[in-house]
């Protein structure tokens, strides 16, 4: 007599974060030297250089068993206290998001986010392993002036890497 025998499984879609990108558990924090900034000395002493842009830049990898992922942000912010009163009112800055799939390097594609909110990519390929890197690059920009508003400057916001 013939029985028949047979085995069936599903393997649910997944992504998770691997260990290997630059983000940090904590806060990154914006570098202040010339290789990730601009700087314009003519106002002051030569040599006294004042920054024109805040930059900072973080690669996220993911180790996912899928194809193709999707890439959204969600509750992004980003905030300075200008300052107040009469004194330093020109002072004021503005903020850019830019992302890439792969290194730092990449983070070179604007985005702006609606309500917090933004799609990067859907249907993004990952590799041969279905892996992925992202990088995600905040930007900060004097307006006018030469000079920042001597305050704390930040950015934040939640990299979604879905499976598809």
């Amino acid at each position: 007599e013939t029985s028949d025998v047979g085995f069936t499984g599903a393997v649910q879609l997944e992504c998770e974060l691997e260990a290997g990108g630059t983000a940090p558990v904590n806060n990154y924090s914006y570098t202040t030297d010339t290789t990730d900034n601009t700087y314009d000395n003519t106002l002051t002493d030569p040599g006294e250089d004042r920054a024109e842009a805040l930059s900072a830049t973080q690669s996220i990898n993911y180790d996912c068993n899928s194809a193709a992922v999707d890439i959204t942000v969600t509750n992004g912010q980003s905030s300075y206290t200008a300052p107040t009163g009469a004194g330093a009112s020109a002072l004021t800055a503005a903020h850019a998001w830019a992302w890439g799939k792969g290194d730092a390097t990449t983070a070179t594609t604007a985005f702006t986010l609606s309500s917090g909110d933004a799609t990067l990519a859907t249907d993004e390929a990952t590799d041969a392993n279905g892996d992925i890197q992202v990088s995600i690059k905040s930007t900060w920009t004097a307006d006018g002036e030469e000079l920042f508003a001597a305050n704390d400057y930040t950015a934040t916001l939640d990299l979604v890497v879905t499976a598809k």
